[in-house]
């Protein structure tokens, strides 16, 4: 009886402060307010309820911990509706934060719709927010269940989390939609990311500067830009990421597969990254390594070092190619270059639906190849042959 009594008080819906749910009138105050309660709550498991069979508009909401209770939970079961562009009341935020967060469990089988049509347009002049959820500072954070369509940018932001296990989301927003990455990661270590569902239209997942100790696995890509490292190093800027597994996934229609990006002239590293077990399906450029990415193509070539890339491995990649160029390591000219590269058991074929160069096609005879620039590690069973990596 107690735990059931326990069970009861802890349950804190946000109807009861207030919210609608009728997908117009706006709920942010009764939102808060019901944070309010259950961050002041000294209950174990204390429940924030957004409940099923309505939709919530809500404006930009910020969360700030520290709570009281050592196990907070928030359930999702209806719809959360961002307001459009010209409705947008905050500038530079995200539409939902949570800040300082501990033991934080999300879950539910609601949905986010952050509404992004009206901002893609302009995409080039967004405010400089992260987009759709942003977790700052949270310890032991659970993200699970919930679906996220046509964010205005990123879907999910994490920055400066230890200990973090995100599951079974589905994340969606069309193939055109500009910089709407699914899953964006930074100054974060213990980070584990599962079973998850993207297709959008940039990286599936973003992997920026200061990641320690990652696992990712069983994610279906497409369509979207892969799951890619970087971009790392811009400005000049000191950037490291380490100790990265991803496997078990798949690209799908994808501009990238496993991709790793570095400015020229940034300094820090990229080592212990270990791509496995990956099913490519007509993925354009499916593995890339690229010490000098520039996006729009008009960077000066300084030849200046770019970030150390190391101990990088790709394992067990089978499938197709949507170009002929299947496997591309340009590393920087100017010192080491990248080093102990190695490819094992990676058969990467022409697909049916392929995109063609005319000067690709007389130099490589119509069939897939691999570039490499100062690549240096080691080539096993693998399809395309990698010229600068010894067998």
């Amino acid at each position: 009886m107690l735990t059931m009594c326990t069970l009861i008080t802890a349950q804190i819906d946000v109807t009861n402060y207030g919210a609608v749910g009728d997908g117009e009138t706006d709920d942010s105050t009764a939102f808060l307010k019901a944070w309010t309660t259950l961050c002041d709550s000294t209950e174990e498991y204390p429940t924030l309820v957004i409940p099923e069979g309505k939709t919530f508009y809500v404006q930009p909401l910020y969360f700030q911990g520290p709570c009281k209770s050592s196990k907070l939970r928030v359930k999702i079961e209806g719809d959360i509706l961002a307001p459009k562009k010209e409705d947008w009341k905050k500038c530079g935020d995200s539409w939902i934060t949570f800040s300082s967060v501990n033991n934080l469990i999300i879950f539910g089988d609601g949905k986010l719709n952050g509404q992004g049509a009206s901002w893609w347009g302009q995409w080039r002049s967004h405010w400089g927010g992260q987009g759709g959820v942003y977790f700052n500072k949270c310890k032991n954070l659970q993200l699970s269940g919930i679906t996220s369509v046509n964010s205005s940018k990123t879907h999910f932001s994490l920055q400066g989390c230890h200990r973090a296990n995100i599951s079974g989301l589905s994340i969606e927003a069309p193939e055109t939609s500009p910089d709407t990455n699914g899953i964006n990661l930074s100054k974060s270590s213990d980070i584990v990311v599962d079973n998850i569902t993207i297709g959008t239209g940039n990286d599936c997942i973003s992997i920026g500067g200061g990641i320690k100790n990652l696992t990712i696995t069983r994610i279906i890509c497409g369509p979207g830009h892969g799951i890619s490292i970087g971009s790392l190093g811009k400005n000049k800027k000191y950037e490291t990421v380490e100790d990265v597994l991803i496997r078990g996934c798949t690209f799908s229609n994808v501009q990238n597969g496993a991709r790793i990006k570095t400015w020229e002239g940034g300094s820090g590293y990229v080592k212990g990254i270990r791509y496995e077990n990956i099913t490519l399906k007509s993925a354009k450029r499916p593995i890339i390594i690229d010490q000098s990415y520039c996006p729009t193509h008009d960077c000066e070539e300084t030849e200046v070092k770019s970030l150390e890339i190391s101990n990088v491995s790709f394992v067990d990649f089978y499938g197709t190619t949507a170009t002929l160029r299947a496997i591309t390591l340009n590393c920087t000219s100017d010192g080491p270059g990248c080093t102990d590269i190695n490819l094992d058991n990676v058969t990467i074929r022409r697909g049916p639906r392929i995109s063609l160069d005319a000067d690709e096609v007389g130099e490589h005879h119509n069939e897939v190849y691999a570039y490499c620039r100062n690549a240096h590690g080691k080539a096993t069973a693998t399809i395309p042959e990698v010229p600068c990596l010894e067998e």
